[in-house]
């Protein structure tokens, strides 16, 4: 007759029985968020270096995209009087 279990279900049993799945492991818990927090850090290094490598200043910005705070202040008091 066929179990209706998983296949692995007798052995998992079998394990937490003996006392091994009974608590975490929490140096390797410990471990494992760190390296993610690394990798993380690691990451946002490596984008920010390459954004700064190629940022030119808000100057540049303004005049590649038209978009200048000062002026668009300006314009929207000018607006705003009449």
């Amino acid at each position: 007759m066929a179990s209706p279990l998983p296949l692995g279900h007798r052995s998992a049993v079998w394990l937490y029985r003996r006392g091994v799945n009974s608590s975490g492991d929490p140096i390797g818990a410990f471990l494992l968020v760190g390296s993610a927090f690394c990798i993380l850090a690691a990451m946002y290094v490596v984008s920010y270096t390459f954004f700064m490598a190629n940022w030119e200043g808000w100057e540049s910005w303004h005049a590649r995209t038209g978009l200048d705070g000062d002026r668009a202040a300006e314009e929207r008091a000018n607006r705003q009087r009449k």
